[in-house]
């Protein structure tokens, strides 16, 4: 399977999961508090630019066997968890998977990636 056809289906499965598990522990409003969009938003973008400036190093680990499924893991458990201990933080995660999923879009349709020229370095 191609890389960003796996890393689009685990976006959009995290997504549906987190965002029926917000939806359910603290309704729709969960989802529209200004703060986990923010942080949401924030968090993808910060994450993109890490993996566009240090592809040897991140790119690397997240294309060996198992590690982007090990992640979606992760961040499931985490909205299980979150869903008990603070549901707010359910939206964080979910705004964040939006963003990465534009991102894909945007690199898909031949546009690149938005979020590139953060990543630049004047070396």
């Amino acid at each position: 399977m191609h890389p960003q056809l796996r890393d689009a289906i685990l976006a959009v499965a995290g997504l549906l999961g987190l965002a029926v598990l917000a939806v359910r522990t603290g309704g729709v409003g969960l989802l529209l508090a200004p703060s986990a969009i923010v942080s949401g938003v924030v968090g993808a973008v910060v994450v993109e630019v890490l993996f566009l400036r240090y592809p040897s190093m991140l790119l690397v680990r997240w294309e060996q066997p198992g590690v982007a499924i090990l992640v979606f893991v992760v961040v499931l458990v985490g909205g299980f968890l979150a869903a008990i201990v603070a549901p707010w933080l359910l939206a964080v995660p979910v705004w964040g998977l939006v963003v990465y999923l534009v991102l894909l879009g945007c690199v898909l349709a031949g546009a690149g990636n938005p979020v590139a020229v953060l990543a630049r370095t004047n070396r």
